[in-house]
């Protein structure tokens, strides 16, 4: 199984970038994993107050249900509700039986146990001012129910420093860095042509 790690700060494209890989594999098995599900339940005994640092995830949780998948094992994953912060009854089962994995969030080139099961490392890069921020605005409101005010406060307080503390520096670990700017990318993209040959290529082999 070929495991691909696509990090980037909240809003520069990661998870478009992730469908369009599996969109032009169509010959491959592959399967999208958002870290973002793998966010910890809301405790009111002990509440995140960060949700843009690595303790907010269950990076023990990831590493195990990639382990068995890396050994061609099937698992399950939480799926998570992000109005009540808590995940759902219902888990989702993907099976071992997959060509590639892909794996996409803010934080996936932190944790060094995750990363050395990664056979390709990408960098979604993005201007976090005039690119992300919008992103966002559109995704918090439109799919998350959130407010204007609520996303720009979150963002101005936690999303920067999360992104210079944990999402930035990790760019020096990465194999590729594409910078997702202007256009929206498709399968015409040079990038995605070019990583998906690559990873034919290396599966092949």
């Amino acid at each position: 199984m070929y495991i691909i790690l696509v990090h980037g700060p909240s809003g520069s494209g990661k998870t478009t970038i992730s469908k369009l890989i599996k969109k032009s594999l169509p010959e491959v098995k592959t399967e999208i994993i958002s870290m973002d599900q793998f966010y910890k339940i809301l405790d009111q005994n002990d509440p995140i107050s960060n949700w843009d640092t690595i303790d907010a995830f269950d990076t023990d949780h990831l590493y195990s249900c990639l382990v068995q998948l890396r050994y061609g094992k099937t698992t399950e994953i939480p799926i998570y509700d992000y109005v009540t912060c808590t995940r759902l009854k219902d888990k989702q089962t993907i099976n071992g039986n997959l060509d590639i994995v892909i794996v996409e969030g803010i934080m996936t080139l932190y944790d060094e146990r995750i990363c050395s099961l990664a056979d390709l490392k990408i960098y979604i890069d993005a201007d976090p001012w005039k690119t992300c921020l919008r992103r966002r605005f559109s995704r918090d409101m439109e799919d998350r129910g959130r407010s204007y005010i609520s996303v720009l406060n979150q963002y101005l307080d936690q999303v920067l420093d999360g992104y210079l503390t944990f999402v930035e520096p990790m760019k020096k670990k990465a194999d590729l860095c594409y910078v997702n700017e202007g256009e929206i990318p498709n399968d015409e993209t040079l990038f995605i042509k070019i990583v998906c040959n690559y990873i034919l290529n290396r599966i092949k082999r």
